[in-house]
């Protein structure tokens, strides 16, 4: 099976002193974990990243990357429509007609039971944001013509897209072609929520209407640091502002990341970022925080 991640820098950075090191840390451990169950490992990107990639020791952990574009996404606001490079990637592996499934770079497997469990995408309703959060589908700006489909409801619940697993490549791409409806042309001027609601409440719908039901609703994605998985997911913001508890979780995900690949963590240190190189310096200082040391092997504590 096919463990795809996606990404494109939106905001055109060049250096890696606007990445999070911790971000980039667990996506470096979420490709290794891949690779330990088995998966190919696949990134879709572009080329103007691709310097970036290896700079921080990414591009060279993958099986395959590649390099793809569509002029559609030039007519999408990115900024609202964030994680819209995702779909390009979902459409270029439903060509390929091999099992696969997407999956965020923040989130990482620690065994395959997920997966195994996985029959459609993962309607994880506990995990997704409470429906006020989102704005009723008749309050939210849309391009001009666009209709929504006579089975929408503004009242479904919204799904975790963490990971998109689907053997229906017919529901995949009906999703997908009126979500590029929607974003196309969208002044994005009215409500909020936009990318949200692309992904989360136009997928609930559409499957809805392919009437599959007896979903796997998986407890441990709802614990975001649970025995099947790990998701930074909104703990983010957490530990990137906070400089003294991002050099703890450095130190954790190094040793992590040593678990699965002698070499990646030798390059944390043969090619350190600027945060990267205080924890070295403060090594024996740091220690492992309480929610990742239940993941570590006893030899590495």
């Amino acid at each position: 099976m096919r463990a795809v991640h996606a990404y494109i820098d939106i905001k055109h950075r060049t250096t890696t002193a606007f990445k999070s090191e911790v971000d980039l840390a667990v996506w470096k451990l979420s490709v290794l974990r891949n690779k330990a169950l088995g998966f190919t490992t696949v990134l879709y990107t572009t080329e103007a990243d691709i310097d970036f990639l290896k700079a921080v020791g990414l591009y060279k952990l993958y099986d395959e990357v590649h390099t793809v574009w569509d002029s559609r996404y030039e007519q999408i606001n990115i900024d609202k429509f964030w994680a819209a490079f995702k779909f390009i990637a979902i459409e270029h592996e439903i060509k390929r007609n091999e099992q696969f499934f997407v999956m965020d770079t923040d989130l990482v497997f620690t065994d395959d039971y997920i997966l195994r469990k996985l029959r459609a995408p993962m309607l994880n309703w506990l995990n997704s944001e409470p429906m006020h959060y989102y704005c009723k589908l008749d309050q939210i700006s849309y391009p001009p013509n666009f209709k929504f489909p006579y089975y929408f409801s503004a009242f479904i619940r919204p799904i975790n897209t963490a990971i998109i697993k689907c053997d229906n490549n017919e529901l995949l791409k009906e999703w997908l072609d009126i979500a590029w409806r929607y974003m196309i042309d969208n002044p994005c001027d009215k409500g909020s929520t936009w990318m949200c609601t692309v992904e989360q409440r136009f997928l609930a719908n559409v499957i809805k209407k392919y009437k599959i039901e007896h979903w796997f609703m998986c407890d441990s994605v709802t614990d975001n640091f649970g025995p099947h998985n790990f998701h930074t997911w909104g703990n983010k913001k957490v530990l990137n502002e906070n400089p003294l508890l991002s050099k703890h979780w450095l130190k954790g995900l190094a040793l992590l990341i040593r678990q699965e690949s002698e070499e990646a963590f030798t390059d944390m240190f043969a090619h350190p970022m600027p945060k990267f190189q205080q924890v070295i310096l403060e090594w024996d200082r740091l220690t492992v925080p309480k929610i990742l040391r239940k993941y570590l092997k006893k030899e590495e504590e």
